[in-house]
């Protein structure tokens, strides 16, 4: 069981029907977030799993204040699928049974290949994080199946797409989740991109593996009461129109409101950051989230970065710093006998941070803020 440390356990019951909860989960590389949207019901966007305990992050959390994720979760998104983003999402998706699946239509050919293929045993495409996607489409298959196989129950995330609501009754107020990206500009590039991976009948040429980028991530735009939260996921900005945060931005049909949360995108990586977002889509004084990146010896956020969010956000929060781990020293003798028996050691990504934030949707009050160690308030 994975220690919260100084996040105790909180009884279900003390929940109230109108209060929200934000809780965003990172070690350091991969990352998860679990909201409350009032009423008990939940959302789980992205998926984590602890490489210390292997334990499923949001899953572990949820039970251990009195979730039953099984009936309770309401939505599992997928942003997209690099790997810090989509550790675990099988067996989460498994888990979450009553939970719709939403992921982005923008895949790579892999991935592409895997859901044409959803109903065979053709084994020829296969790597990791394909294979993550494929059994996370074998779950939903065998959870549709009625006694033929059926396409897999999955939600594309489009522009302005409602993705889950609710009235409100007595005390609990309303809710939406809508995605707001990826823009249909992205997906007609993945598209066209994927023209160059399908072989065509008299043109002799071989196959361009392409990378999906960034901009098609999900975004997701929370709300419950009067209380609104954005969460950015890896969304990157091109600076072209159609694409990355200029297409939110300027968009008609997005929801009316600003945000209060805005977990910020790309771990807070310059091109995530698009001005407009701060000016038009969130509150003068918004309380910014974030997760770091760290991989070899480049990590996310910058110092320059930080500095940046600092100016934004009247408060912001990393689930972990952006510094890497000490590397454990080890006798040189034993160094030069793993080197010599090719063996590869990859440093763990790090203690597991945990920013909590809640308030009531009904109400003025401030957001109550708590965090689990290594989560720290961001500072320039």
């Amino acid at each position: 069981m994975t220690c919260f440390g100084s996040l105790m356990p909180l009884d279900a019951a003390l929940l109230a029907d109108d209060e929200i909860e934000v809780s965003l989960f990172g070690p350091g590389f991969g990352e998860s977030a679990a909201i409350h949207i009032g009423g008990g019901d939940w959302i789980i966007v992205d998926t984590l799993i602890d490489e210390y305990s292997s334990t499923l992050i949001p899953l572990e959390y949820l039970q251990s204040i009195g979730v039953d994720t099984a009936t309770q979760v309401k939505l599992v998104v997928g942003t997209h699928f690099d790997a810090d983003h989509v550790m675990g999402l099988s067996a989460t998706v498994a888990a979450c049974i009553s939970a719709s699946f939403v992921t982005s239509l923008v895949l790579n050919e892999r991935q592409v290949l895997r859901l044409i293929r959803s109903n065979s045993r053709d084994p020829e495409v296969d790597d990791r994080f394909a294979g993550e996607y494929a059994e996370t489409l074998s779950v939903l298959q065998q959870r549709a199946q009625t006694g033929t196989p059926t396409v897999p129950p999955i939600t594309w995330a489009a522009p302005n797409t409602t993705l889950f609501q609710r009235p409100s009754s007595g005390a609990c107020p309303r809710a939406r989740v809508t995605s707001l990206a990826p823009s249909h500009a992205s997906v007609t590039m993945t598209l066209q991109a994927l023209g160059n991976v399908i072989p065509v009948e008299g043109f002799d040429r071989k196959p361009t593996p392409f990378r999906v980028p960034n901009h098609s991530s999900v975004v997701v735009w929370v709300e419950v009461g009067d209380v609104a939260l954005l969460l950015g996921s890896d969304l990157e900005e091109t600076g072209h129109s159609g694409t990355g945060w200029t297409a939110i931005c300027d968009s008609g049909a997005r929801p009316e409101g600003r945000a209060e949360i805005f977990k910020v995108p790309h771990h807070g990586s310059s091109n995530g950051h698009h001005e407009r977002v701060w000016s038009e889509l969130l509150v003068d004084e918004p309380v910014a989230v974030l997760t770091a990146w760290r991989l070899g010896a480049h990590s996310l956020p910058t110092a320059t970065d930080m500095e940046r969010i600092c100016e934004h956000a009247a408060d912001a929060y990393l689930t972990s710093p952006p510094a890497a781990p000490r590397s454990l020293k080890r006798n040189p003798a034993v160094e030069k006998t793993m080197k010599e028996s090719v063996i590869r050691i990859n440093a763990l990504a790090g203690r597991l941070g945990h920013v909590r934030l809640r308030r009531h949707a009904n109400g003025t009050s401030p957001w109550a803020v708590e965090l689990q160690t290594p989560a720290d308030r961001l500072r320039s």
